[in-house]
């Protein structure tokens, strides 16, 4: 007997400053400080008092872990949880786990090691294990620190778990084999010491089981996927691996594709799927599904490759954004645009106003009367314009009621206030430009309009037809009127910048006697 005290010891090593103690007559817990003894544990076995230990030793190692899931919530009945089950599902992800009954009709699920094992892995391993058994998050893991070292570089105690078989030859916290049925105290001490792991096949599990993957594409990977959302999830999938196995993500994501997926996708699809989600450097898809019903974002900033703390912040403002949803173009030239938000459309989008979150803030303030968080640009153009894309719709405008042919019209009502029927070569024509007014003057042996551009621009001003400024109304005028610019000399006067646009036959020639009349 002394021989399986000390294997059962053996097992449930761990920290020797201190460990628990239940005292069955009285239902009283209390934390001794001091080192657990061989007594201690044979008290134990014998039923004289119930024995906790904390898995962690001083140096950050445990010789074993526990997934510790209670039976709370479980039903007015009190009826325990259903061992043989979770057993069923650690054998079928061939998990080394041993299942043992809680004293509350709850689960215990040990590792145990064959050598002293990284707490730190351990505990990133059970909760990747928890969340594959479809075990709620909210459940214990032990250890539940992975140093005992505080900041005050002090050490803490730590947590100790009540052990297994209390009073083992009445015990109520038995052992579950892989075929779900109860095990003496005998056999599972032999049972335990065969599914010890040793460091190395630990860190191949830990590799296997992508620890440092995002929550929800580990839960994918895990638990699998339905097939609506296989495009989706494979798109995640890629994005992680090609971070986290730049040199074989794209085997390693066809080898996903067979085994995430009831019905996995074609050779074909699943590669077209796999080039195009590695081209670039994407970011993954946090606000849409499969990815936001599996999302544990407090879990995923401490992953190696999940989300930056920068990007939680950003998704926390998104969550607070309106809704966005179609995207449309008009296009007229330059091209105006719309967009829905809540529901409601918001048109004539200036380019320049689109890509601006804090522009676009005090737009839909302005319509809506909606305020939106801060959001940088790169997230404005990544998390909200990118994904709406796909969705534009384009509308035609037609020429004349684009800002472009506005300002083409326009001109043309402009011309007028020039001497139409001149030849072009009276160079006295001139002076009139002191004046603000078009003149007709042959340039590089051309008949065309010269005009000051601040003429034009007062003259849109006083006919409420700024609908461009600045440089782009002199490239729409460059462009849809064959502008150019150069210097003019006035007779008896300095040279001065003027614009001049070829004569065309949509210049109506008035044959009245012109009328100089400034404008100012």
């Amino acid at each position: 007997m002394t021989s399986l005290v000390q294997d059962f010891a053996t097992l449930f090593a761990g920290n020797l400053r201190s460990f628990g103690q239940w005292d069955p007559a009285t239902g009283n817990m209390i934390t001794e400080k001091s080192e657990v003894t061989l007594q201690h544990y044979a008290d134990h076995l014998g039923g004289k008092m119930g024995l906790g230990v904390v898995p962690i030793t001083d140096g950050g190692t445990v010789l074993f872990g526990c997934i510790d899931v209670d039976n709370h919530g479980k039903g007015s009945d009190g009826s325990d949880i259903d061992i043989p089950k979770l057993v069923e599902k650690i054998e079928h992800y061939r998990l080394p786990l041993v299942a043992t009954r809680s004293k509350s009709g709850g689960a215990h699920l040990y590792l145990f090691g064959e050598e002293y094992l990284p707490a730190k892995l351990v505990i990133r391993l059970l909760n990747s294990w928890r969340d594959m058994l479809q075990i709620p998050n909210h459940v214990d893991i032990f250890p539940k620190q992975d140093s005992l070292t505080t900041s005050s570089g002090e050490k803490s105690l730590g947590n100790w778990i009540n052990l297994p078989f209390f009073d083992k030859d009445k015990t109520v916290r038995y052992a579950i084999d892989d075929k779900g049925q109860k095990m003496s105290f005998e056999l599972f001490i032999s049972y335990a010491q065969s599914r010890r792991v040793t460091v190395a096949a630990l860190q191949e599990m830990a590799h296997r089981e992508h620890l440092e993957a995002p929550p929800c594409i580990q839960k994918m990977i895990h638990t699998g996927v339905e097939s609506g959302s296989r495009n989706d999830s494979m798109y995640n999938v890629v994005v992680y691996l090609k971070r986290a196995r730049p040199d074989s993500f794209f085997d390693d994501a066809m080898a996903l594709n067979r085994t995430m997926f009831d019905k996995p996708l074609g050779p074909a699809e699943a590669k077209k799927v796999i080039r195009s989600a590695s081209r670039r450097d994407y970011l993954y898809k946090c606000s849409e599904e499969p990815c936001k019903s599996l999302c544990d974002r407090k879990v995923c900033v401490t992953r190696e490759f999940g989300i930056s703390t920068d990007e939680s912040k950003e998704l926390d403002a998104q969550d607070q954004l309106p809704q966005f949803t179609e995207l449309i173009e008009y296009q007229s030239e330059p091209p105006r645009w719309g967009i829905h938000v809540n529901g409601k459309l918001i048109a004539n989008i200036p380019t320049i106003i689109l890509r601006d979150p804090a522009a676009m803030g005090t737009l839909i303030f302005e319509q809506l009367k909606i305020n939106i968080p801060k959001i940088t640009q790169d997230s404005w153009r990544r998390r909200i314009l990118d994904p709406l894309i796909p969705t534009l719709r384009v509308i035609e405008v037609p020429k004349e009621a684009s800002a472009s042919g506005i300002i083409a019209a326009k001109f043309n009502e402009f011309v007028q206030k020039a001497d139409l029927t001149s030849d072009g070569t009276n160079t006295e024509d001139r002076k009139a430009l002191t004046r603000n007014i078009p003149v007709v003057q042959v340039i590089n042996g051309v008949r065309c309009i010269v005009f000051r551009g601040t003429a034009f621009s007062e003259f849109l001003k006083r006919n409420k037809a700024e609908v461009m400024t600045g440089m782009d109304l002199w490239t729409s005028l460059r462009r849809d009127c064959g502008a150019d610019h150069d210097k003019l000399r006035i007779p008896g006067g300095k040279p001065i910048n003027v614009w001049f646009a070829p004569i065309t036959e949509d210049h109506e020639v008035k044959v009245d006697e012109p009328k100089f009349r400034s404008e100012f």
